[in-house]
């Protein structure tokens, strides 16, 4: 029997076990995991979700969208006797010292401060307007934009400035040999 003064003690004075206002089912250890591992869960994929939001809203760079870019055009004539495949109707390239005229050649675009900014190539060469010249277009793409110039090098042939209006819009065009 419990003491009238004091509700919930046993007449020791002790507490007494409380009755539940709504009783319901019992939680058992087991179901409490559950509820604790859904609940760990949660935590840690909305920690995930806010690191991964804070890395792209708040490191420079990460949303910035990427600089407009152009692809530079142009072409190389080599006039030489030293040249290979002209006036056969085939594709020409350059024999002895201008062996490293070809398809396949690199052509390199430097930024103004010398940073390589974009690599291209020489396609294969066509007999140009004389019988000792092969001329060998090239297309650089993905030449990013603000350069107040670029240089363009083909091969080690040494680099060719150029303004930056003039790579976008009519291109490079070059002549190599004697």
């Amino acid at each position: 029997m419990s003491d009238p003064h004091f509700p919930g003690t046993s007449p020791t004075g002790l507490p007494q076990a409380a009755t539940p206002l709504f009783p319901g089912p019992e939680v058992s250890p087991k179901s409490s995991r559950g509820i604790l591992t859904f609940l760990l869960g949660a935590a840690s994929g909305a920690i995930v979700v806010g690191l991964t939001w804070a890395a792209f809203a708040l490191l420079p760079g990460l949303t910035t969208p990427p600089a407009d870019n152009f692809s530079l055009k142009g072409s190389l004539t080599l006039t030489s006797t030293s040249l290979s495949g002209v006036n056969s109707g085939s594709e020409c390239y350059g024999t002895g010292g201008y062996n490293d005229i070809g398809k396949g050649a690199a052509v390199t675009v430097y930024g103004a401060s010398g940073q390589v900014l974009a690599v291209g190539s020489l396609v294969s060469g066509q007999q140009g307007t004389g019988s000792l010249s092969c001329v060998f277009a090239f297309t650089v793409p993905d030449v990013p934009v603000g350069e107040k110039f670029y240089q363009v090098e083909v091969s080690h042939r040494g680099k060719v400035t150029v303004q930056a209006d003039q790579a976008r819009t009519t291109g490079v065009f070059v002549t190599l040999g004697n």
